[in-house]
């Protein structure tokens, strides 16, 4: 593939970032651009640059707008990108993450079958076969949106948000899944639970997953109940 194929489309954002695009190009294949853009940046430590911030459908670097990266951003990081984007499908890390759906660890579980007019075994069985891949952290420190959740099992959020969900939780809601890595509001169905840390504020990089990891949900017995 020609390298200059997988070259993103630049937009400045004020004046210290600019944002990174791939217009046109298939979903998944802009999710893998996108994790492998992020990965390279983040890893070439460029001087000037404070980081980078993957969302859905574009990449944000942010740098000192006092900084010799300001006035080549485009440059430096076409130049980064040309040699090594065109890899961009190489192999992602996968972490198998174990959850209990025990009634006190899945609250909607019972809610999430019904709607979706199958067993709770069912929903439990097509969730852990499912493979996510995680496409963006946000919301809270280490919150992962994972892509991947069978259609069978895509429905609305929860009308009615909770003030409380426990850390741990693992939920879903619309065509996506994630855990809320602590305790916090949230209107996402909590079909399950785990104890996996998905934040270290100690730890280098503090996130666990990343944009471009995969997941697979594996069931274990052990109730969660009480971990926050």
């Amino acid at each position: 593939m020609d390298a200059n194929a997988v070259q993103p489309v630049f937009r400045p954002l004020g004046d210290s970032a600019v944002v990174l695009e791939w217009p046109g190009r298939p979903d998944a294949e802009q999710q893998r651009l996108i994790a492998s853009a992020f990965r390279l940046i983040s890893a070439a430590d460029l001087s000037g640059v404070r980081g980078a911030v993957p969302g859905f459908e574009s990449l944000a670097v942010f740098f000192d707008p006092l900084s010799s990266f300001a006035a080549q951003s485009h440059e430096v990081l076409t130049e980064l990108l040309q040699q090594t984007l065109i890899d961009h499908q190489r192999s992602s890390c996968l972490f198998r993450i174990p959850v209990s759906f025990r009634p006190e660890d899945a609250p909607d579980l019972a809610a999430v079958a019904a709607a979706a007019g199958m067993s709770m075994r069912d929903v439990i069985d097509k969730f852990t076969a499912a493979e996510f891949a995680v496409r963006i952290i946000g919301f809270n420190p280490g919150f992962p949106y994972l892509t991947g959740l069978p259609k069978l099992l895509s429905i609305p959020r929860r009308s009615s948000p909770r003030l409380r969900v426990p850390g741990g939780s693992v939920a879903i809601a619309g065509e996506q899944a994630g855990i809320y890595p602590v305790a916090s509001p949230g209107g996402w169905h909590v079909i399950g639970r785990t104890q996996f840390q998905l934040f270290d504020e100690g730890a280098v990089p503090p996130c666990q997953l990343s944009p471009g990891d995969l997941v697979r949900f594996d069931e274990c017995n052990e109730s969660t109940a009480g971990a926050e």
